[in-house]
């Protein structure tokens, strides 16, 4: 959801223009693209876990700080560009943690996997935070349903100690 035309939904409603809401999505884009490429270095010279939970945590805070309010369009702006950075920035490096989580056998069949739950998740956001949205939640606390799948996923890479591991073996 945060990822397609909801931010625009979420930022209208509280009171953006779709223009500056518009540009609000382009600053999350750029925002993963520029994080990807900090993250993917990040995990190329030291422990791809820590880079991974360093910027879940980012993610984290910034949703919370998202919600409660960043005062002006400019301080929105910039959390957006983080939470865009955190989370787009994740899922750009992962496919390059999977010869370290699937053996070879596996990795077409693992990879697969992972973009089917991420295209799910794609149309299934926007629907969800509609109807958080239709029930009554505020449209800017919409941003803290990410709190839960946040915390899985940094209790995934403690699991999976990433840091220590070497190239799945067959």
């Amino acid at each position: 959801a945060l990822r397609a035309h909801r931010p625009a939904v979420i930022l209208t409603a509280v009171g953006w223009t779709v223009s500056e809401a518009s540009h609000a999505i382009a600053t999350f884009q750029a925002g993963g693209v520029v994080a990807g490429l900090v993250i993917a270095f990040a995990m190329d010279r030291w422990r791809p876990d820590l880079s991974l939970l360093t910027a879940l945590a980012i993610a984290a805070v910034v949703a919370v700080a998202m919600a409660f309010g960043a005062p002006g369009h400019g301080a929105m702006l910039v959390l957006i560009a983080l939470l865009g950075g955190a989370i787009s920035g994740i899922i750009m490096v992962l496919p390059a943690l999977a010869p370290f989580l699937y053996p070879p056998d596996l990795l077409s069949t693992g990879l697969g996997v992972t973009v089917a739950v991420g295209r799910i998740g794609a149309v299934g956001g926007p629907l969800a935070g509609a109807a958080l949205i239709r029930s009554g939640m505020a449209p800017g606390h919409v941003v803290l349903v990410v709190l839960p799948a946040i915390a899985i996923c940094a209790a995934a890479t403690l699991l999976l100690r990433l840091g220590a591991a070497g190239p799945a073996k067959a």
